[in-house]
């Protein structure tokens, strides 16, 4: 009887933490707009594609089309 007393006892404590923590998180003092706070917009003309190869610590990869590995760079990943 007492291992389900402390079962439930432990539940509702952590239903009450969970439920303190949601109506402290909602106020409006710590509220964060992360669009607001994300800096500056970016645009196409800040796009840099990635590089046709890679230099790594074992070997050179590339890459077609800018985007796919090929076989070669595949085996040695």
């Amino acid at each position: 009887m007492k291992t389900v007393s402390f079962i439930h006892s432990t539940l509702a404590g952590l239903l009450l933490f969970g439920l303190s923590a949601q109506l402290l998180a909602g106020t409006s003092e710590q509220s964060i707009n992360l669009f607001e706070t994300a800096g500056e917009k970016q645009v196409g003309a800040d796009f840099k594609p990635a590089p046709d190869t890679i230099e790594t610590n074992f070997g050179t990869l590339n890459f077609d089309l800018e985007a796919f590995p090929t076989e070669e760079t595949t085996r040695k990943i």
